[in-house]
């Protein structure tokens, strides 16, 4: 049981840094984004299913029949497996995009930095300079 509520534990975790990844400024620190969304996409893309076979496959059809309030509560928490499969997919497919938008985030910043900042620092006025990088 210890183990069971543990994994709920991990869920709740996960969902609150899904809310806080959703609520972050546009101008958070990309690598923070990517990291966040990684996190994430692990968890709720191979965590997540694992957690779910665990408790529909090994834990439940040890339970039912026990009880009807208990057979009643699992009918209702399958029924929420998959009605939150959707939800699932959706938030590990915009995990995905965060992670490769930073990627690209990084190159348009390399390559502006290659570019413009680096010609500037070699061939810059110090005027331009210190409009342009300070």
């Amino acid at each position: 049981m210890a183990l069971l509520l543990d994994c709920h534990h991990r869920v709740r975790e996960h969902l609150a840094l899904a809310r806080r990844l959703a609520n972050a400024p546009v101008t958070s620190a990309p690598e923070s984004v990517r990291a966040a969304a990684a996190r994430i996409r692990g968890y709720f893309g191979v965590g997540f299913p694992l957690h779910r076979h665990d408790e529909e496959v090994d834990i439940f059809p040890r339970l039912l029949g026990l009880d009807e309030e208990l057979d009643a509560a699992i009918a209702e928490l399958t029924s929420d497996h998959e009605a939150h499969e959707q939800c699932v997919s959706t938030l590990v497919a915009i995990c995905e995009e965060l992670e490769r938008a930073d990627t690209a985030f990084r190159v348009v910043q390399s390559v502006h930095v290659g570019l413009n900042s680096l010609t500037l620092m070699q061939w810059g006025t110090e005027e331009q300079k210190q409009r342009w990088l300070v």
